[in-house]
């Protein structure tokens, strides 16, 4: 990859940290167990990070969407059975979501929001 894609991800990933790392990506990860405070959230995302990673746990939502115009491309939420309840109003502005989940953990869903 030419230019390095930023990702901030509001939890430990598991493997896919080193994936992403493997892969080019400039990926950073909080750290603690608790959820980041949505203020971090949405400095890292007016930092210009080009993913966010979240979970059912972080408040996500217009503010934050808001924060990464024109920078931020897609947001995944790492989680079981989730629904993207915070996605809506990005959706209804023409956001394409993408889900799914596959082997070995099929009950894992993953929810990409494309963000136009």
């Amino acid at each position: 990859m030419s230019q390095r894609i930023r990702v901030f991800a509001t939890c430990d990933i598991g493997d896919a940290t080193n994936i992403l790392r493997h892969k080019g990506y400039d990926l950073e990860v909080y750290a603690q167990p608790e959820a980041p405070p949505k203020s971090l959230i949405v400095e890292k995302v007016k930092s210009g990070v080009d993913g966010l990673i979240t979970t059912l746990r972080d408040e996500i939502d217009a503010e934050v969407f808001a924060a990464g115009e024109g920078t931020l491309k897609v947001v995944a939420q790492y989680a079981v059975g989730a629904s993207p309840w915070y996605l809506r109003p990005r959706l209804a502005q023409g956001a394409s979501p993408i889900t799914g989940h596959g082997p070995p953990y099929p009950e894992v869903t993953g929810v990409i929001c494309l963000v136009p």
